[in-house]
């Protein structure tokens, strides 16, 4: 028997469908032009693609996952939960959810004792009347109600039950209970729109056209014990190819920017930056204004430990670059890289905001208790002597300052926070300094002429007075402070190592003259968690290889610099796993105010009729892209939205058309529900979805500022 032969032709999809209903009509099959077509090794005809897509590592297979291979990154992977009865088992209020799952429970223990049907009745479906055959027996349980992603940007309740869901697949084995933590990317299949990747740290819906899987950091066996789910095979894979002294023309791990140079340095590149805590100084407004000043906020050694490693971590989220930095009790220095003063204010703007939203939650502070004056201080450094004579100012500043707020300022800088040890120490670690030239003694101390500044920068006059000293009784505590590490350490792992700045001779910051190869024993399977999700960020990527990612599973490539990718992985991944907390980006609040909708008295006499009542806004939750407004009912509007918040698009959604989308009023297509519970009403959740978008602004801003740093191609990956 011979082959089969295809042949095809289309119309342009851009016709109507009554000009191609007319096209039909007119024309005979033999005038059809069509086309041979040779289907590829896949059976797919039309659409083809001609790439290299076929050559990468596949992160699942349903062999690996069967335990027949290990030949794929993820061992398990499953599709997101496939309830049959979304509105029965979602809710935003968990309290509207257990009313009606109490409801539904009855509904099915009735039919199963007596075999009677209420009028309004449940949802039911071929899987839960073979559960109701079986004879199985249900009461309503609380605990099954959990956190759900049920769409992007969008938490609501889920009573996840094997019964009342349709299919949880393989669910329970990677979010078995809230108390068995877990990470998964979820990704969106299909062919009927784009996919798009996010990461969850709860049962995910299984969405619609096409459903979603999801890839687990770990997985559960049935004693509950945690398993690695990326597999060995996978973690041996990127070991062998980014093996120290193998030849795969991997690039090196940091960006090629230019050393400090004099030229640097007076094109204004480091600024020496101090911004102090809450009303520790009283400045010149205060004064003019009469504007007395409140207690002033003074960190304790474990708080100055806590507000370095707070910095660390934003200095890491936001790649910003510093030189040096040192937290006092009532202020911070810090050495800054930035091109522009516009810059450095951005930059100073998220490092406080970072740290004092981690400062706050720590303290269990309610929003709205500052823990930064609102101003900072800031001198451009000029030249070298400049810079070397401020590093070495800020990073001996606790050795100032010890006289002022007592020893523990030298134990905290050397030895982090413990019990009992007052005792004096070296200044400052050899390593931190340039040279030994540099460590300042009590009278070489920086003086104020050396700030490059007219006025000083914190003078006399506004050092916090001595009634406001920490007390040696309020320094020492009888029982031993949980954090040990020493702030020195964090500022050496924080900043770009001193003995850098200074260099010369054309090289470039980060380029060892070493192999510029990855060690191998450094890749973790955590890394390649990270690595994974930032791949599948990468436009060129999901450009290229659209068609492919619509039809089968995703594939990685090997890109260079894996722990480049690996860090922009973890970076997206920790900013979409706290969207909720994420700064508020300050989109403005416009309210049309219910005086304006009031009818106007326009006689003297007074009207005895009856006051209609106001009608309440009427929502619509839709965003204007050209106006870059959000318009969230007849009575409010968020304006200020970036474009590039709406270009950070899931789908073919963006990230708060998302969460517009998911808090329209909708009525209910079950008759039931629609009778019972239609409850839901926009003006109730109005207030937390304001709050949800500017919070989903900041992380779509900053998720594009990542993607933007990514390679324009794919092309730059090393050889398989």
């Amino acid at each position: 028997m011979s082959k089969a032969k295809i042949y095809y032709f289309t119309l342009q999809d851009e016709q109507t469908k009554e000009a191609k209903l007319e096209w039909f009509e007119q024309s005979r099959l033999e005038q059809i032009s069509f086309e041979p077509v040779t289907p590829d090794r896949k059976h797919n005809w039309v659409n083809l693609t001609d790439n290299n897509f076929d050559e990468f590592l596949p992160l699942i297979d349903k062999q690996v996952k069967a335990g027949k291979s290990q030949e794929a990154v993820f061992q398990l992977f499953s599709r997101g939960v496939a309830t049959q009865r979304d509105e029965w088992v979602y809710d935003f209020s968990k309290e509207a959810l257990i009313e009606r799952m109490k409801y539904f429970v009855e509904v099915y223990q009735e039919r199963l004792k007596d075999g009677t049907r209420r009028k309004l009745d449940i949802k039911w479906d071929r899987e839960l009347e073979k559960y109701l055959n079986s004879g199985i027996k249900k009461t309503f349980q609380k605990s099954d109600i959990v956190w759900s992603l049920y769409r992007p940007y969008t938490k609501q309740y889920l009573y996840f039950d094997k019964h009342f869901n349709g299919m949880t697949y393989q669910l329970p084995n990677i979010f078995p209970s809230a108390k068995k933590a877990n990470k998964a990317i979820w990704f969106k299949s299909g062919i009927d729109a784009p996919c798009f990747h996010w990461v969850v740290e709860h049962i995910p819906d299984v969405l619609t056209n096409g459903g979603s899987q999801c890839l687990p950091l770990y997985r559960y066996d049935e004693n509950g014990d945690r398993i690695d789910n990326i597999t060995d095979w996978a973690l041996e894979q990127f070991r062998q190819h980014y093996s120290a002294g193998s030849d795969k023309g991997l690039k090196p791990l940091v960006s090629e920017k230019p050393l400090v140079s004099e030229k640097s340095l007076v094109s204004g590149q480091w600024w020496f930056v101090t911004f102090v805590t809450h009303n520790a100084r009283v400045s010149e407004r205060m004064v003019t204004y009469g504007v007395k000043k409140g207690e002033p906020l003074i960190f304790s050694a474990a708080d100055q430990i806590l507000i370095a490693e707070q910095i660390a971590e934003a200095v890491k989220r936001y790649e910003i670059e510093i030189a040096a930095f040192n937290v006092l009790p009532d202020h911070v220095h810090m050495v800054v890289a930035a091109s522009t003063e516009s810059e450095l204010n951005e930059k100073i703007r998220k490092i406080k905001g970072f740290s004092s939203h981690q400062y706050q939650r720590s303290q269990g502070w309610d929003k709205g208790q500052h823990v930064w004056a609102q101003k900072f201080n800031r001198q451009e450094i000029v030249d070298e002597q400049a810079l070397t004579e401020i590093l070495a100012y800020v990073l001996n500043n606790h050795i100032k300052h010890a006289e002022r707020w007592g020893s523990e300022l030298i134990t905290t800088w050397n030895e982090g926070v413990t019990y009992g040890n007052k005792g004096l120490k070296p200044l400052v670690s050899e390593d931190l300094l340039v040279s030994e030239d540099l460590l300042v003694s009590e009278d070489l101390l920086v003086s104020e002429d050396l700030l490059i500044s007219e006025e000083p920068l914190i003078s006399e006059d506004l050092l916090i007075s001595e009634d406001l000293l920490i007390s040696e009784e309020l320094l020492v505590s009888e029982e031993p402070l949980a954090f040990v590490r020493p702030l020195a350490q964090i500022v050496r792992e924080a900043c770009v190592p001193l003995e850098e700045l200074f260099r010369s001779g054309g090289r470039t910051r980060g380029l060892s003259p070493l192999s510029d190869q990855v060690d191998q024993a450094e890749i973790t399977k955590l890394d390649i968690f990270h690595y994974t999700y930032a791949v599948l960020h990468h436009p060129a990527y999901r450009t290229k290889y659209e068609l492919n990612l619509k039809r089968e599973f995703p594939r990685l490539p090997y890109y260079p610099n894996f722990h480049q990718w690996a860090t922009w992985g973890k970076t997206l991944m920790d900013l979409h796993l706290t969207y909720e907390t994420a700064d508020p980006y300050g989109l403005e609040r416009v309210d049309v105010g219910a005086d304006s909708r009031a009818p106007q008295q326009t006689s003297l006499i007074p009207d005895d009729a009856p006051t209609k009542p106001k009608k309440p806004p009427k929502p619509k939750l839709k965003a204007d892209k050209t106006q870059g407004h959000i318009i969230l009912d007849t009575d409010t509007t968020l304006t200020g939205v970036p474009a590039i918040a709406l270009d950070y698009k899931l789908g073919n959604r963006s990230a708060l058309e998302w969460i517009l989308d998911q808090y329209k009023e909708k009525k209910p297509k079950d008759p039931t529900i629609r009778e019972l519970f239609n409850t839901y009403r926009f003006a109730d959740y109005k207030d937390h979805v304001i709050d949800l978008l500017q919070r989903v602004c900041t992380v779509s801003v900053e998720t594009m500022h990542i993607i933007h740093q990514m390679p324009d191609t794919v092309e730059h990956q090393g050889e398989a």
